[in-house]
């Protein structure tokens, strides 16, 4: 009798699986039964081969990279955006110009600019515009002043300046005795020997290098112009 159910649960577990549950519990036929169920499911036209379980992990994989690329170039690229209103709105309100004409200064290629100068300082703008929403506040809050980009077409450069808040009223003349620029533009500058006042001597050279101008302090195109030094300790000259 146990003969003919071992055979029976043998010729029918590959087509009904379910059989097995009504095995009786003698541990000799757990262990074949367990073992014919095995061989049934992996030889079931229903299960999936390795080979396609290793497409569908890479095709997973996949899908997740992607969609955290893409909301990664999504959150930069909102944050860019947001960036570069920041910094107009700003600059708009300080100048008190609107927002389109700023935006127009910044992106317009003047005339006799060549498209690598021109690409040049649109990248050094951007620099200070995606760094703006930090550098920004913090510079109001220890200078009481406030930093923005300008670029020199004919001088073939631009810079970072510096201005105090309380001159944003005075025309451009007047703010400018008052500005810290950190630029990088064409200059002529000495290479002779350096005099006792600090400035070089002739001849003269031109060059397209980066460079400090402090006006209250009559420090123009440092430390090209002048010994490095022999203007911190002086006092600035009477107004």
């Amino acid at each position: 009798m146990s003969d003919m159910i071992h055979r029976g649960v043998t010729s029918s577990s590959l087509s009904h699986p379910w059989i097995f549950h009504n095995v009786p519990s003698h541990p000799q036929s757990r262990v074949q039964s367990t073992t014919w169920r095995g061989l049934a499911i992996a030889t079931s036209p229903l299960s999936p081969s390795p080979s396609a379980s290793f497409a569908e992990g890479v095709v997973s994989t996949l899908h997740m990279t992607t969609t955290t690329t893409a909301q990664t170039i999504g959150m930069i690229s909102i944050y860019i955006i947001a960036a570069n209103l920041i910094y107009l709105a700003r600059r708009a309100h300080l100048r008190k110009m609107t927002m389109k004409r700023l935006w127009e200064i910044r992106t317009t290629r003047e005339e006799g600019m060549s498209p690598i100068l021109f690409g040049g300082i649109v990248f050094a703008w951007q620099c200070l515009v995606l760094l703006f929403p930090l550098v920004e506040p913090f510079i109001r809050i220890t200078t009481k002043g406030c930093i923005f980009f300008y670029s020199y077409p004919k001088a073939q450069g631009g810079g970072y300046i510096w201005e105090p808040l309380s001159c944003q009223h005075l025309n451009a003349n007047q703010r400018a005795k008052n500005q810290i620029r950190f630029d990088w533009h064409k200059f002529a500058y000495n290479i002779g020997p350096t005099g006792k006042d600090g400035f070089r001597h002739p001849p003269t050279i031109e060059r397209n290098l980066p460079h400090m101008d402090i006006p209250k302090y009559q420090i123009r195109h440092w430390p090209w112009r002048r010994r490095m030094g022999r203007w911190w300790s002086s006092p600035p000259p009477p107004p």
